[in-house]
């Protein structure tokens, strides 16, 4: 039997490596190259006029998101706003969403009373990890703040 010699094993390494390489990226970018791809969407004006309403309605919410907060109870969800003159002439609904189970969700009306608190107890409103939705319209402009809570 013919042995190879020390050179051409050393000169096989190197040569072989490169050449998988260079065949691996031709047929890469021939794949790449015969595919149909659309990156913008049928209705993308449309799309892009609604997420600029989402920029507005956060930066709108700027202010009330921050004096917002929520503190969960035995059984309850306290809205808490630390600066409830943001609320004048401001109405809406809270829509209360268990991520992990969708048959419990459920609506109440937005109330914050003199104190600046709104304490929501519902027989739905069992233990766990509750997402808030509180979205209010007031002054000709909409306002949405999103806060979780776990109640006891």
């Amino acid at each position: 039997m013919k042995r190879i010699s020390d050179k051409a094993s050393w000169r096989l390494f190197v040569v072989l490596p490169i050449v998988i390489f260079a065949a691996g990226m031709i047929v890469m970018v021939t794949i790449s190259m015969t595919r149909n791809v659309d990156l913008v969407a049928e209705n993308y004006y449309e799309r892009e006029l609604k997420y600029q309403q989402e920029i507005d309605l956060k930066s709108n919410s700027a202010d009330l998101d921050n004096s917002i907060r929520v503190e969960g109870g035995l059984g309850t969800a306290t809205i808490i706003c630390g600066k409830p003159e943001l609320l004048d002439g401001k109405s809406g609904e809270v829509i209360l969403y268990r991520p992990s189970d969708a048959s419990i969700d459920f609506k109440s009306a937005f109330l914050i009373d003199s104190e600046g608190k709104q304490v929501i107890k519902d027989a739905k409103l069992r233990r766990g990890l509750w997402k808030l939705k509180i979205s209010l319209t007031g002054q000709g402009k909409s306002y949405s703040v999103e806060k979780s809570v776990f109640v006891e």
